[in-house]
């Protein structure tokens, strides 16, 4: 049985950052605009977080 890549995540290095899209398909930008539009979201979450620092 597969197991589900989100138990994973944790293991992919030190910092790991996770965000569960709900009815997300596999190429998330692909997804119905609600879902992309928070992934979009997420995406710049993280950037002003850990690479611009704002």
């Amino acid at each position: 049985m597969p197991v589900p890549l989100h138990t994973r995540a944790g293991h992919l290095g030190n910092h790991v950052t996770l965000a569960k899209l709900h009815n997300a398909i596999h190429d998330v930008v692909l997804s119905r605009e609600p879902v992309r539009n928070k992934a979009f979201a997420e995406i710049n979450h993280f950037i002003r977080a850990y690479i611009t620092g704002d």
